[in-house]
């Protein structure tokens, strides 16, 4: 909603960035600041147009509400969101700023402990916040948040940095075709009092975003990205934050979104540094792509092209996706890999916006002046794998003559067997109880590993059939991907951090995907937590504090505090007891050395 230019209340925080006056609202020991446009809706002319930037605007932009999710789709069905609202001025950002009452004191009044290396404290804190907001909210209701842009600020290395605090921009997951930066999962408040702002976004999902046309943009949801990070280079001064310290970081889908800003022409300058948490196997060669959107076209009746697809609404789309999940698996011998995800519209290698392989792109150093912290949990496909039957012997060998190491099979197999069949951070997966979201990458398929095995006890004669369906699939979706791209940027001179995610929480599912993203946001409600941390204990919440201080350590500095990646690869392991260690998973993913990751292509018949 736009306000009067000069319309005046005092118990909201407003803010004139060259976008435009902005109101927003305290809340949480921060000011909010909700559903912002970055760009125009996509619908009409514009439904598969690359974004277009929406002008200043000249009344107060109300911001107490989230934007309109896009389009999404999930074999469950879209995850519940917080309350927004309607319309579909899908391409909307979110910033959350910690209240300063007082510009000079942007250095002194750092919120959280944490920036200071308190973790303890700040744990402990975490039970008081909703006490401090209340009266903080009071306090500030008349700040300026762009106190800080004009102050020096201490980031939380230690070291002095430029005007206004680091800056987090979040890339949610979904497999590209589900999510929302509404998301009660994502909520900014706690990573923001811990010394940065922080950004949430939307992007076009989905055929919306990735069918792939002749007659459009490729990878649109990726140039939404791309706009959304132009809005916050020319606008994040204004609410606190330093547009030289960017950095983006995103999970699943977002850090594979991540992974592609890094080496595409169009994303250059935008951010400083990147965070890329369990960055999966997800993307196409443009032969692959095309035959995908062909199928799509066929089954809707229509021309495989945007003009052909405009006939279509979003919410047809949507349904139409719902269908092809359902019969893509005929296509498993052609598409390989593709065919497990549900649906397959990802990034494609198109040449342009993405002008190459991923990988080889930053081997050659296509990134090389840009810092990344990169890493994993240690049970990523648990997530994918509830509910349904055990895996058998046969189905768990042919799994791992699919996507295992090429002519390696009886090697993985054999190093699974051994030590390698025990659960955590060790070198393999132990089997435990499932629970999926159809939120994340490669669940179409798949019925879930054996929810009776006893977790961490190792094998007596090699790996349980249900350890190794889990492993295998782990390492392909995002072991490979995550240590390729390390090893690649490394290679370049790009400065790279490792870290694998080891907690395995109090009734949950394990080192999981998206296990990290409770502790991480210190949000512990909502569907991701009520998988992951159905019941969160003093533990996950000081972990939750370590993470913080490590991210913004590392958005202020470029250090996140453990040794960069080497010959001796070295991570650091979040657990409830952390450390940094070698590698866990090195000699599992030293037999894929032969078959890296790398787009995938249409197979012989």
């Amino acid at each position: 909603m736009i306000e009067p230019a000069d319309a005046s209340r005092t118990s909201a925080p407003l803010v004139t960035p060259p976008a435009g006056p902005v109101r927003g609202h305290a809340a949480s020991g921060c000011s909010q600041f909700l559903g912002i446009p970055y760009a125009f809706p996509p619908v009409g002319d514009l439904r598969f147009a690359a974004p277009q930037s929406v002008p200043r605007w000249d009344g107060v932009l109300d911001t107490s509400e989230f934007g309109p999710p896009p389009p999404r789709f999930s074999t469950l069905g879209p995850a519940a969101v917080s309350p927004h609202r309607g319309g579909e001025d899908w391409l909307t950002l979110n910033i959350w700023t910690p209240e300063l009452p007082e510009a000079e004191s942007a250095t002194a009044a750092t919120p959280d402990a944490e920036v200071a290396g308190a973790v303890a404290s700040e744990a402990r804190a975490e039970g008081t916040a909703s006490g401090r907001a209340g009266t903080s909210a009071a306090g500030a209701a008349g700040a300026s948040v762009s106190r800080a842009a004009g102050a020096s600020t201490t980031g939380a290395a230690g070291a002095t940095a430029g005007p206004g605090l680091p800056v987090l921009v979040w890339i949610h997951g979904g497999a590209y075709v589900d999510g929302s930066s509404a998301h009660p999962a994502y909520e900014g408040s706690r990573l923001a009092r811990a010394g940065a702002v922080v950004v949430t976004l939307n992007y076009r999902l989905g055929i919306e975003g990735f069918a792939h046309f002749p007659d459009a943009p490729a990878n649109r949801g990726l140039l939404d990205q791309v706009a959304a990070l132009e809005w916050v280079r020319e606008n994040i001064a204004a609410f606190g934050g330093d547009p030289a310290r960017v950095t983006v970081f995103g999970e699943s889908a977002g850090a594979g979104s991540i992974h592609m800003l890094l080496t595409m022409p169009a994303a250059r300058g935008l951010f400083a540094r990147a965070v890329l948490q369990s960055p999966p196997a997800m993307v196409l060669d443009a032969g692959l792509a095309t035959e995908v959107t062909a199928e799509f076209a066929g089954l809707a009746g229509v021309e495989p092209t945007a003009a052909g697809f405009a006939a279509l609404s979003p919410a047809e789309c949507t349904d139409l996706m719902a269908r092809f999940v359902r019969g893509q698996t005929r296509h498993a011998a052609r598409w390989g890999l593709a065919v497990t995800f549900a649906p397959p519209l990802c990034p494609v290698v198109d040449g342009e916006v993405v002008p190459t392989d991923p990988w080889e792109a930053l081997r050659a150093g296509a990134a090389a002046g840009i810092e990344v912290l990169i890493g994993q949990t240690t049970e990523e496909f648990r997530f994918f794998t509830a509910g349904s039957a055990p895996a058998s012997e046969a189905r768990a060998a042919q799994r791992v003559a699919l996507v295992g190491p090429a002519g390696r099979g009886e090697e993985y197999t054999a190093l699974l067997g051994g030590a390698g069949a025990e659960s955590g951070a060790g070198a393999g997966i132990g089997a435990g109880p499932g629970a999926g979201s159809g939120a994340g990458e490669g669940a179409a398929a798949e019925p879930p590993a054996d929810a009776s095995a006893e977790p961490g006890v190792p094998a007596a004669e090699g790996p349980s059939p249900d350890t190794l369906f889990e492993a295998v699939q782990t390492d392909r979706m995002f072991t490979v991907p995550t240590l390729d791209a390390a090893q690649a940027h490394s290679d370049s001179g790009g400065r790279t951090f490792v870290y694998v995610f080891a907690a395995r929480p109090d009734g949950g599912i394990g080192a999981a995907h998206a296990a990290d993203i409770a502790p991480l946001f210190g949000n512990f409600d909502g569907s991701f937590a009520a998988v992951t941390h159905p019941r969160p204990h003093d533990g996950d919440r000081h972990l939750g504090a370590e993470m913080r201080q490590a991210w913004v350590r590392f958005a202020a500095s470029g250090d996140p505090g453990w040794p960069a990646w080497d010959s001796t690869h070295p991570v650091r392991v979040f657990d409830y007891t952390s450390r940094t260690d070698t590698h866990p998973f090195i000699d599992r993913w030293r037999l894929f050395a032969d078959d890296p990751a790398r787009p995938l292509g249409l197979r012989e018949a």
